[in-house]
């Protein structure tokens, strides 16, 4: 299972965790099924879990510069006014996902993001409780 998430309607949340080897368009992927979902909301906030994956080796400045332009055009639309944390494992994973990030800074976006090495410290910056994680996670 690369990835699963999990709707929070109470706290206006998504936990997303990934796991194992990563394929380049798994994130995309992923967003729009999560969009799909009927309990999904424009406005979210959501936790990306990726401490337990391994990013694909083509992730690099400039491959986010090159896809960035047109290919999450639908998806920033659908995201709505939220925050997306992201939480990797590594220092390596944590510079990749800055990167991503730095490139998406420059778009249209109407989202906040940031990245973080330990899931507390994405809770306390989207003002949720530990308790907000789905048992499983935790």
């Amino acid at each position: 299972m690369p990835s699963s998430y999990h709707i929070e309607p109470e706290w206006n949340f998504v936990f997303i965790r990934h796991q194992g080897a990563m394929h380049r368009d798994e994130i995309t992927r992923q967003y729009h099924q999560l969009f799909e979902d009927p309990a999904y909301r424009p406005g979210m906030d959501i936790l990306r879990d990726m401490r337990e994956a391994t990013l694909p080796e083509e992730y690099n400045y400039e491959y986010f510069k090159n896809i960035s332009a047109n290919r999450y055009d639908d998806i920033e639309k659908n995201h709505g006014e939220c925050k997306i944390a992201w939480v990797v494992a590594s220092g390596r994973d944590f510079a990749l996902a800055h990167q991503m990030l730095l490139i998406h800074r420059f778009s249209r976006r109407r989202f906040d993001t940031k990245t973080f090495r330990e899931i507390a410290a994405a809770l306390e910056w989207l003002g949720l409780p530990v308790s907000a994680l789905p048992k499983e996670s935790v």
